[in-house]
This record gives C-alpha cells, structure tokens and sequence, in this order.
C-alpha cells in the first residue's frame, strides 16, 4: 500500500488507495454474505420450535436446535465485528495514505492563491474516510444479499416472496426520491459550512486586528451570516432527511402489516404453518433493513460522494514529477526572460515583459510604488507563481519545476508577512527539522541573532508559540531571516524585510547581504529604505509592470553587455534585458 501516486499522473492519490483497498473491501463482501446467510438463524430456530418442538413436545430437539441457533449467532455476532474491524482499518488507512497528498494540495493551492487557505480538502478527506470506514457502507455491502431472504419467502410462499418483491422496489424508489431531493441542498449545506469555518479561523488569526479597532461586532455580523446561512441549509437537509426517514418507516411498517396479515391468511387457509407467521415476518425486515438504512444514511453517502469529487480536483492540483532530476549549476545563476503576468479581470498586465540577469555573488535591488508588483515578481522569482508568459530560470532550472525538494533547499526567502510555526528557534531558522546545531547557530549569527537568542531561557530550543507568539514583531522578523539564509542558499529573495526593524536590525540586514555576497549567493533585494538598498550592486525601480536601471553596476572589470544593454533600454524607456 506504500508508495506515492504522483509519480503515475493518471491516477490521483485517491483513485490510488480506493483500488488498493479493493481486496479488503471484497473480503467485507465475503464477510457479509456470511453475516446474511447465518441471520437465517432467528427465523428457522422459532420456524422449528412452531412446527416441531411444539407438537412433539421433545426437550431434546429443543436442545439441539438452541445450541445449534446460539452457535450461530455466536458466529454472526464474530462476522459483524470483524467486518466493523476491518472497515475500520480500512478507513483509518485511507485517511493516513491520502492526507499527507491532501496536505500538499492545500498548499499548493494556498500559493497560488487561487483560492484562500482552508481546510476543506481535510473536511472532504473525513468525509469520504468516515463512508468507507464507517456503519454507512454497510448497507451497501447487504443490499445484495436481498435476493436471498426474497428467495426464501418464495419458497415458503410465492404470494409472501411476491410481496417482498414489492416492497424491496418500494423502498429502492423512496431511496431515489430521497437521492433527486437531497441532492443540491446537501452541497449547498457543505459549501455554507465550509465557509462559516474558514471565516471562523481568519477571525482567530486576526483577533488583535479585530479587538484593538472594534470590529468584533462587525465580524460577528457577517460570521452570524455565513453561519445562518450554513444553519438554514443544515436544517433544510435535516428536513428532508426527517420527512424521508418518517416516510421510510410507515412504508416499512404498513408492509409488515401486510406480510403479518397475509402470512395470517394462507395459515387460515392451510397453505401455510403456524411458525411460518413470525418468520416470514422477520425475513421481511432482514429483506428491507438494508434498504431502509441505505435511506437513513443517504446524507453520508452524498457527502462522501461531493467529498470524493472535490478531492480529485483538489489532488489534480500537484504537479507531476519528473522521473529524471534534471541538471542544477548554481553557476547560471538567475535568469527572467521575458516574464509578464496579468491578474484575472484586467486587461493591462502587472508586469510585462521583464528581463533580468543575477549572477553568484550580485545583490539586486528592486524598488517601486504600492501595488507595482514587486511582491507578485518575488514570488515569481521563487516559482511560487507562474508568469503569464515568460520564464524564469535557476541555475539551470525552471523555478516552476514540480519537484520542490530539489530548489527548495538552495532557496531562501522571506515574505513581507512571516509566519512562523510552533516549535523551537532551532526548528523554525532549521526550516522545521532538528538542523544542524552548528549550522543554525551560523544562520542567527549572520543576521545579529545569537546573543538575543543566548539570552533566551532555553536558548536555540526555546519554544516560540503558534506563530512565533511569545517574540515581538522584530524578532520574528530576523528568526525569518535567518531561516532564509539558512546553510547559505544559492538564491535569497528578501520582500521587505526592514519592514518591522529597528536601526540595528536594518544594519543586521546589510551585513547579511554583504556576507551572503562574498559566499556566491544572489540576493535579490525589495525596500524603500534608502541604507538598505545601499547594499546592492545594482538597482531597478518597478513601474507601470517595467523594471528600469537606477543604479547601474559599478566594477573595476568592464561592463557586461546585459548591462549594456540594461542602460541602453533605461533610455528608450523600456524594461532592462
């Protein structure tokens, strides 16, 4: 069952571990037929007791027939809890197999900021994990094995075998009844759910925001919203469900009526024994019971079904990975060719056609007014976002590349908006692994951080909270930093980052950039702070999605034509190449 399904782009992680579960859920199958076939026990055992033990009045084939009655009820009652067993495992093996993939697509998506960050791939997870390992596949599982306690009403009786017939397509129409009437509002239900909850957690994520300008009351407005909304669509398929299962169990009941009344009948009649009574009655109800759950439990298997639906779509969000790595030289350094990128709904691209050349060893300045779309290019730069057209290279590399572990690793990156996870400082500046004590002690030492850290009270293990909790803005800000520069990465794209320092922490950031130089790397700098752009060898301004020369490289050795090139295009107006 190990084993990823990404490397196999036709088949989802999903799709993966539903067909290897096939074995297991052919052996419930299995399972099942046995459970059906030893339930025959109740009505043969009181068939015989009415036509045998009775009018013989024999203590010894009373005997013999509990024994042999208890013995299978015994086996019957073993089946059913190792078929619950295994549906289990079966489920909680799901959830393990395909969570991690449904991990790695939510953030996928949240990068692409297609859609907000969530948790609606977990909730689509549990829901499908809750259908094939719960009580609500079991009907499934039953309904098959109808045929059989059909049959033996027939043989009893043909008119008892014909009304179960009836009665058996009676409850499979209400159960489409109920499948046509549920269908919309049981998504409507899921997607009204889904937001309330997203919403719930972007309000815990912003409480200080909330609380210190009064908007608590203005959230809980529009949180009461989404939640109505989410309550109303609940109580419409609560509804429903209750109108379903009323009419379900007067149908179920009215037949019982009618098998007890016609079994009564053919008795009078002398077409049938005494017993025959009681056990063409509870053959009826094992004919029908797993119909009438199926019906119960319809709101299960549509959410499993919605949920199943929205898992693939949400798993055909991770790329595929090559098979064959390709070839990595840092010494090709960073390359834009051409790069434009349009957000959905205007016409006019953020940024259009941008050239760029950053070699080991140069720092690059990016500068610009708000919403120029510096930050959108940084996150281009590390393949976080796809150009509209264009490309970017890395060493060698397109930064779009799917296999993340393979860049990753030579990236460092600090976003304008750092967020920290909960561990430790050692885990956090390590990109959360236990790291290499010496090299994160190397990383908080190029960025000023050691002796803040020395101070702590359990100094690089120090647990910092969900989110960095217990550090102030600043410090936050220079642990991010010193995860960026973490074992000197080939490639550091810093957004911002002065953005919450103070004088020492802007002057930290210019002796990382000055290190991160004489070590090779490419920095590749956004700021509107005039000491820390200082640092940089060259510098370009971002305006109207064009990236003009500012500040022009100056060496001892002769000009590159890049560069040449760049100041020429700077004079005609247009974007360096």
């Amino acid at each position: 069952m190990a084993g990823s399904s990404i490397d196999n782009p036709t088949k989802s992680a999903l799709q993966d571990a539903l067909t290897k579960c096939k074995s297991s859920l052919y052996t419930v199958a299995a399972f099942s037929f046995f459970i059906n076939l030893l339930s025959f026990a109740v009505p043969l055992y009181l068939l015989q007791i009415y036509d045998r033990v009775i009018p013989s009045r024999s203590e010894q084939t009373l005997i013999v027939l509990t024994v042999i009655a208890l013995t299978a009820i015994f086996a019957y009652a073993g089946l059913e809890a190792l078929r619950g067993f295994m549906l289990a495992k079966v489920g909680n093996w799901v959830d393990r197999r395909v969570g991690a993939d449904v991990f790695r697509a939510t953030v996928v998506r949240a990068k692409k900021r297609s859609q907000s960050p969530s948790q609606r791939g977990i909730r689509y997870l549990h829901a499908v994990r809750d259908f094939v390992g719960g009580p609500n596949i079991v009907p499934l599982f039953d309904i098959p094995w109808t045929p059989l306690f059909i049959i033996a009403l027939w043989i009893m009786h043909p008119l008892l075998g014909g009304l179960a017939i009836f009665g058996a397509v009676l409850l499979l129409a209400i159960g489409a009844v109920n499948e046509w009437a549920t269908h919309g509002v049981v998504n409507e239900s899921q997607d009204a759910s889904s937001r309330s909850a997203d919403l719930t957690a972007a309000s815990a994520r912003n409480a200080d925001v909330i609380e210190a300008m009064g908007m608590r009351e203005t959230i809980a407005k529009r949180w009461s919203k989404e939640f109505g909304t989410a309550a109303d669509a609940e109580n419409a398929v609560a509804r429903r469900a209750i109108l379903m299962s009323a009419i379900t169990q007067f149908t179920r009941m009215t037949l019982q009526i009618v098998m007890l009344g016609l079994a009564a009948s053919l008795i009078l009649m002398n077409q049938l024994s005494a017993g025959a009574i009681i056990a063409s009655m509870l053959l009826f109800r094992r004919a029908t019971s797993p119909m009438e759950r199926g019906i119960s439990s319809w709101k299960a298997v549509v959410n499993a079904r919605e949920g199943k639906q929205k898992l693939e779509d949400y798993l055909s969000r991770i790329p595929d990975v090559p098979k064959t790595p390709p070839i990595f030289d840092a010494r090709k350094g960073l390359k834009l060719r051409g790069v434009t990128y349009f957000i959905p709904g205007r016409d006019k691209g953020l940024l259009r056609g941008l050239n760029l050349d950053v070699h080991p060893g140069d720092a690059v300045g990016i500068m610009g007014p708000t919403a120029a779309g510096k930050s959108t290019l940084a996150r281009i730069i590390i393949g976080n976002l796809a150009p509209s057209s264009g490309k970017v290279t890395f060493a060698g590399v397109d930064v779009a590349h799917p296999d993340r572990t393979l860049l990753g690793p030579h990236i460092g990156y600090l976003p304008q908006s750092v967020e920290l996870f909960d561990g430790t400082i050692r885990e956090n500046i390590a990109r959360m692994t236990k790291g290499d004590l010496d090299s994160v002690i190397e990383a908080a030492r190029l960025v000023g951080i050691h002796s803040m850290i020395s101070e702590m009270p359990n100094r690089y293990d120090t647990e910092i909270g969900d989110g960095g909790s217990i550090l102030s803005g600043g410090q936050r800000q220079r642990v991010g930093l010193a995860r960026a520069v973490y074992e000197t990465p080939k490639l550091v794209v810093l957004d911002e980052p002065d953005a919450s320092l103070d004088v020492d922490g802007r002057k930290a950031i210019q002796r990382t950039i000055r290190k991160l130089k004489e070590k090779g790397s490419m920095v590749v700098l956004i700021s509107h702070d005039p000491s820390t752009i200082e640092s940089v060898d060259r510098l370009y301004e971002l305006r109207n999605g064009r990236l003009d020369l500012v500040k022009p490289e100056v060496k001892d050795e002769p000009v590159s034509e890049v560069a040449n090139d760049s100041k020429l295009r700077v004079v005609e107006g247009k974007s360096n190449g």
